[in-house]
């Protein structure tokens, strides 16, 4: 199944290119539907245990390997470069030599720091989300419609999980992401204030937090340690922080940011609720989508403290989200959008519900209302979106041939084990002793507690408990 990351990536390109995302988004998958259009690849997983004692003393090696298995000008595709040091030597030497480049990684700072540390001006970077809706049908072969959007809602868009439907794959990929994007990468000595942290923003999607209040109602010892287990969360693409609305820098920086989840399923499945939560499944659906499309800071929300709120401005567009227009909750949304459509720069006004149409006129002002699955349905991947071809989650590729192993990346050569295409469905160094057709190279990628009680503007008439220690009192009730 091919997604719609790849329509975008250039064919040919003197730049590196740079996937970055979640891990298990498809990033890996993404390169070997990269490799397959091309007649002859390099690929090699850096993440392998077989390459652990890699490092910048070995580049002069494994270059002589590169040009010996894949000679020019075969593209290299490096998987998992955060796990090799000073990998961007590496990479820029590849450009030099005039090599095409692509790399992926699961960690948004490291690579934002070495690549423009080192490769200033010589990558393009594309981040990778699980499935959106469209690919969600097309992985289904369902219609687009209210039904779907919900089940959609439901499950998120991680492959692995829509293919195995295990809920335990989202938990063990919390966990996953925390130990080894976060406490090993970070140097942590314990882990329970990252989780803690991860798990409350999780449950607590499209709610605004600030520094002070996270540390004192999750027992953090000080803000500024919460606010490097934020940034080392954003940075694993765990959740995205959203700022509010301000021509004012100082007052975006000081005012308490809202927090999304990077999948609906992860969300789910880590912090269970006790009632029915599908407004706010509905709002971080359309944040990711409105993320994908834009990109980083392309998203903001606009709020009037116990006046009015917004969900979304961007900007072209003031979008209010709830899960259906009632007479209770009418002039409370379309309040809202009319105030965040009249903020500096001109906006569309638009509202998003479940499964209704409308088209409302205040003032000379016409608000479209929208069924948000139709929306999504019409959107175009702009900067950073997802991959192609995860609903094959083994994803490899016969690259090159060597007539013997390479010497100081194998102590001993494995025995591969093959996929339903016959193809080795993990990187393996081999002896042409080993595997009659010498030399392969492929991957698999499959490697607070506390409950208030408020209303939920989004579904109306509904109160419910919700995991919020803090005892948020945002502006949501009044907008």
């Amino acid at each position: 199944m091919a997604r719609e990351l790849a329509q975008a990536l250039p064919a040919r390109s003197t730049q590196a290119l740079v996937l970055t995302g979640v891990r298990r988004a498809g990033k890996s998958t993404l390169q070997a539907q990269l490799m397959k259009a091309r007649e002859a690849s390099f690929y090699c997983n850096l993440e392998d245990t077989r390459l652990f004692e890699l490092s910048a003393r070995d580049f002069a090696n494994f270059l002589l390997i590169v040009d010996e298995l894949a000679p020019e000008p075969a593209a290299v595709f490096l998987d998992e470069v955060q796990e090799l040091s000073e990998w961007q030597r590496l990479v820029r030497t590849l450009l030099d030599r005039g090599r095409i480049v692509c790399i992926t990684g699961s960690n948004a700072s490291l690579l934002g720091r070495e690549l423009g540390a080192k490769l200033t001006g010589r990558h393009l970077s594309f981040e990778v989300f699980p499935f959106s809706y469209t690919e969600y049908l097309a992985f289904r072969q369902q219609a687009a419609g209210a039904g779907s959007f919900v089940a959609f809602l439901d499950e998120g868009g991680f492959p692995v999980f829509l293919h195995e439907r295990d809920p335990r794959i989202l938990q063990e990929l919390l966990r996953d992401v925390v130990q080894r994007d976060i406490a090993i990468r970070h140097r942590l000595r314990e882990t329970r204030h990252a989780m803690n942290l991860a798990l409350f923003l999780l449950a607590n999607t499209g709610q605004p937090f600030s520094r002070h209040s996270l540390t004192r109602s999750l027992g953090v010892p000080t803000v500024p340690q919460t606010s490097r287990y934020l940034e080392y969360l954003e940075d694993a693409y765990l959740v995205f922080a959203v700022p509010k609305f301000s021509s004012s820098f100082k007052k975006r920086v000081v005012t308490p940011s809202k927090y999304y989840a990077i999948d609906n399923g992860l969300r789910r499945f880590n912090s269970p609720q006790l009632t029915p939560d599908l407004g706010h499944r509905l709002e971080n659906a359309v944040f990711l989508a409105l993320r994908r499309r834009g990109g980083r800071d392309s998203v903001a929300y606009a709020a009037e403290t116990s006046v009015w709120e917004c969900d979304f401005v961007t900007r072209s567009e003031a979008i209010q989200v709830c899960t259906e227009l009632t007479a209770d909750n009418r002039d409370r949304e379309i309040r809202g959008v009319l105030k965040a459509a009249a903020l500096p720069g001109k906006r569309r006004p638009l509202i998003l519900t479940l499964d209704q149409t409308d088209r409302i006129e205040v003032e000379s002002t016409v608000i479209e209302v929208q069924p948000a699955w139709a929306w999504m349905a019409s959107l175009k991947e702009g900067g950073g979106h997802s991959v192609p071809g995860a609903d094959n989650q083994r994803a490899g590729q016969p690259v090159a041939r060597v007539p013997a192993r390479p010497s100081g990346l194998s102590r001993r050569p494995p025995v591969p084990r093959a996929d339903e295409e016959g193809r080795p469905s993990r990187v393996t160094w081999l002896s042409k002793d080993a595997h009659p057709g010498g030399f392969w190279l492929a991957e698999r990628p499959n490697e607070v507690d506390v409950a208030e009680t408020r209303p939920d503007r989004r579904c109306p008439g509904r109160a419910g408990p919700q995991r919020n220690p803090l005892g948020w009192q945002g502006a949501s009730s009044s907008g």
